[in-house]
């Protein structure tokens, strides 16, 4: 179908869906570029003349001392029972104030930025207009001082004038010399990208193909040219430099529209189309063709066949509208290619928003909760065995860290830990030394500490690291002052010489208690650093499954798993604490003397009983009674062979200790050094040596009890414990489903908005596209009223887009989410039992801290409450493992 038949319906019809677009662009805020007009020009090109032409009133500020400061948009609307110009946008304003409103517009942004690239908007309804929209910037200026409001205009040009989506209307004036034609040069400077003003918008090389020239004051041409060689040239030149051209006068008579009043100046332009077809006919009759082909000059007539449908307002308006007409059908492949897009882009985003909306009841949250309770459990329990069922999620490879890494993530990382000074600490690169200093030629230490673990085994690590800082430090003697002390004449009053055993008995309780009261806490710690970052990792892990990824903004949820978790393990923790604190108390009240036998088993790890071929070896010309044979014989060696090792082990008696200090008179005052009190130096070693040995076995049982109460129970940390009234899983349950929305921060009304934002998005979408279609069946079929075509496609692009919003209503009503929340009631009473649901009662729930969480309001008041909790509870278990007269603060004095 031809463009040009037909064209006010075509035109309504295109308009209709160009300004469906518009509207959908704005208010959803989507890149939908319909073609649209921009007027370009020099100032007092008749920029302002040509657009108040269209409007069909004044609408002029220029002549004020207000500049045009930002491009003005006009939008017209063709309405049937519209008899009179009416002002849509801005609302309130008549015709007659639209030019003062747009003055204090101006005004203010010449008052502020100066120039701004927004467009202020303006509507107008009328019967006498197409259905149009024209963009008006402000005039380019030549020559000006002002470079600063020069460049300023330009780079509002070239934002628009290099936009593919705008069809370019350039004026300049028919009796303007072409080259002197500022205008034209700087269109073509900015499009082409000669000159760059910041607009941030590629080039356009082709610009041309887009651009419509208009030549103003025509009758100024006219009044210059009585001569039609002269006038047919000027036309053609113009026509073969600008290409698509048109003239157009658009007043007369050196009128200024502000010197007359509003209805004369509306009249005056009603009558302008009908005047100004009159004056060009005039001046090609009576100015021209009259004189034509007659002496002296015999000039040829005008050439009205090619040249007189290129000049008149009413032409050019309706060239202006053809053209963006064209440009509209080129752009229907790809709009409505766009519209696609977007209809499944607010798809899918309206079926994501359905999720969200059944995530918002109350009873499928409380179903995620205890799924995600059970399964932080399961996962956690493989995380710390490290199955193979979990390593696909933490590989170890990228999981794995080494002791260097804990070291330093617990240092600088951890916002539990608490500062402490224990003499017997060593870093990762001082343990590294110590071993080489003691010359470990198979570098077991370095491998322990390089060794990238995962799980359980960094424990196992923790307890050997622990045992190598213990035995590798190395205490201070004992002065003969603190030893004539300690040792305490009079003793339990048995005796008056010194008291040994009371020596050692102290000696090694002073030992200990300055090697392992601090030590202990430090290893609290670790446990406690490294449990917490098993459950960093698996709350991490299921965050980022589908299907608990919603849950990461649930904030007081996770603080409040985070809570059962420092619970469950700290029960463990402190039953490893207080058997600690209880074998140090034993060992350190309580001198084992002898250690020998204890030693040898710790040494082998085996009972000497058990047969080992090393305890079988015979040991050459040593020989042993055999007990078989009751004769004695020489000759065959039967009633004697030769020993085994074992059975020297057998019959050598462990040593005494105490027995043996007593045996060398280390401790006899006649043994003493008078001068300086110093005892024999075997009587300090052998303190060294009882002390390293009481070591060892606190060590060894130290180990058991966090093993037994701590690394067992975290492996088997997914077993059901028996029901409790106080469980987590149990406080979720009875919960109501109010609390339980409060507690998820459920935002009822933003998911309700948010379904119907892209609910009102997609219909309009729908309607759209199906407008956009009607305009394309209309460029292909003529054989049709187009009038009633266009009531029609409207009417059904209304109930195409009602079905759309019943079929989406449909699957909103279908989850049903908020059922069971009660409504609210405005009687006290009611308002009480509303407040008793909204929050969990003390009554409901023993546990004060998980009562508080249960009811704070927003994440950083959980997270700060949760963070308090830890702060109190790490502070007593840490004292836990003290005995009397043990401070934190001990080792550093």
């Amino acid at each position: 179908m031809d463009l040009e038949s037909d064209s006010p319906f075509m035109s309504k019809m295109a308009f209709v869906a160009y300004r469906k677009l518009r509207e959908i662009a704005d208010k959803y805020k989507l890149e939908i570029d319909p073609p649209r007009i921009v007027f370009v020009g020099e100032t007092s090109t008749g920029k302002s003349m040509l657009v108040q032409n269209f409007l069909g009133f004044p609408c002029t500020f220029s002549q004020s001392g207000v500049a045009t400061r930002c491009p003005v948009a006009y939008q017209l609307h063709y309405k049937e029972d519209a008899t009179e110009h009416r002002v849509i946008k801005p609302s309130g304003v008549h015709t007659n104030m639209l030019a003062a409103r747009l003055h204090d517009h101006m005004k203010g942004i010449e008052q502020g930025p100066k120039f701004s690239t927004d467009a202020y908007q303006i509507e107008l309804e009328s019967n006498a207009y197409p259905d149009l929209e024209i963009l008006d910037v402000p005039g380019l200026i030549c020559g000006s001082d002002n470079s600063e409001d020069r460049n300023a205009v330009e780079k509002i040009t070239e934002f628009y004038v290099r936009d593919p989506n705008f069809v370019i209307v350039l004026l300049i004036e028919a009796n303007q010399d072409l080259a002197n034609c500022y205008g034209a040069r700087t269109i073509d400077d900015l499009c082409t990208g000669k000159v760059n003003k910041g607009s941030g918008k590629p080039p356009r090389l082709d610009y041309k193909n887009s651009m419509l020239t208009i030549q103003t004051k025509f009758d100024l041409f006219m009044n210059n040219h009585a001569n039609g060689a002269h006038a047919n040239k000027d036309i053609q030149d113009r026509l073969d430099t600008f290409r698509e051209t048109y003239f157009v006068s658009m007043i007369y008579d050196a009128r200024v529209m502000t010197d007359e009043g509003f209805e004369s100046n509306v009249q005056y332009m009603r009558d302008l189309p009908q005047r100004e077809s009159d004056l060009v006919d005039q001046w090609i009759i009576e100015k021209i063709n009259k004189n034509a082909k007659k002496l002296p000059t015999y000039y040829p007539e005008f050439n009205s066949e090619h040249y007189r449908h290129l000049i008149g307002i009413n032409i050019v308006r309706e060239k202006i509208r053809s053209r963006w007409l064209q440009a509209f059908k080129r752009a229907l492949p790809a709009l409505k290619l766009k519209l696609v897009h977007l209809i499944a882009n607010a798809e899918n985003e309206y079926q994501n928003a359905l999720i969200d909306y059944k995530r918002s009841n109350p009873t499928q949250v409380r179903l995620s909760y205890l799924a995600f309770i059970n399964e932080y459990r399961r996962k956690l329990a493989l995380y710390a065995t490290y199955k193979s069922e979990i390593e696909m999620y933490f590989p170890h490879d990228q999981c794995g860290t080494n002791y260097k890494e804990v070291e330093s993530d617990f240092m600088l990382n951890w916002p539990r830990r608490k500062s402490l000074k224990w003499r017997a600490y060593l870093t990762t690169q001082e343990m590294k030394q110590c071993a080489e200093a003691e010359d470990d030629q198979d570098g077991s230490l370095h491998n322990v500490l390089d060794c990238k673990l995962v799980g359980s085994s960094h424990f196992d690590r923790l307890q050997k690291v622990f045992a190598y800082m213990v035995l590798t430090f190395k205490h201070e003697q004992l002065t003969a002052d603190e030893i004539t002390t300690i040792e305490s004449l009079l003793y339990g009053g048995l005796s008056c010489s010194a008291n040994t055993e009371k020596l050692m008995r102290d000696a090694m309780h002073r030992l200990l208690r300055k090697t392992f009261a601090v030590g202990i806490t430090w290893l609290t710690q670790m446990y406690s650093y490294l449990l917490d970052t098993f459950l960093k990792a698996i709350i991490e892990h299921l965050l980022s499954q589908n299907q608990f990824n919603y849950l990461t903004e649930h904030v007081p949820f996770l603080t409040i798993v985070e809570l059962d978790y420092h619970r469950r393990i700290r029960t463990m923790m402190r039953k490893a604490i207080h058997a600690g604190r209880d074998t140090r108390f034993a060992y350190s009240a309580y001198a084992h003397y002898d250690l020998t036998s204890w030693l040898k088993k710790l040494t082998f790890r085996l009972p000497v009983e058990i047969p080992h071929h090393f305890y079988s070896e015979e040991i050459p010309n040593v020989y042993v009674k055999n007990e078989n044979r009751s004769s004695r014989t020489f000759g065959d060696g039967e009633e004697y062979r030769l020993a085994t090792i074992g059975e020297i082990f057998a019959n050598i008696n462990p040593p005494q200790i105490l027995s043996a200090i007593f045996g060398s008179e280390s401790y006899l005052p006649s043994k003493r050094d008078q001068k300086s009190g110093s005892y024999h130096p075997s009587a300090r070693n052998t303190i060294d040596e009882l002390y390293m040995a009481t070591c060892s076995r606190l060590l060894y049982d130290v180990s058991a009890h966090f093993n037994a109460h701590v690394v067992i129970g975290i492996n088997n940390f997914h077993h059901i414990e028996s029901y409790s009234s106080q469980s987590i899983e149990h406080i979720l349950a009875s919960m109501t489903d109010t609390a339980i929305a409060r507690l998820a921060s459920i935002d009822l009304d933003n998911v309700g908005r948010r379904l119907d934002y892209l609910r009102d998005q997609i219909v309009d979408l729908t309607a759209a596209s199906v407008l956009l279609e009607g305009v394309t069946q209309q460029l292909h079929d003529d054989g049709r009223n187009w009038d009633s075509e266009i009531q029609r496609l409207e009417r059904h692009a209304q109930h195409r887009a009602a079905a759309v919003r019943e079929q989406l209503d449909h699957r909103r009503r279908a989850l049903n989410p908020f059922g069971r929340i009660p409504r609210p009631n405005t009687s006290s009473s009611s308002q009480d039992e509303q407040v008793d649901a909204y929050y969990v009662q003390a009554d409901d729930v023993e546990d004060e801290d998980m009562c508080v969480l249960l009811n704070c309001n927003g994440a950083s008041m959980c997270e700060s409450h949760l963070q308090s909790i830890y702060h109190r509870d790490d502070q007593v278990d840490l004292e836990t493992g003290l005995l009397e007269g043990d401070t934190l603060e001990q080792d550093a004095i």
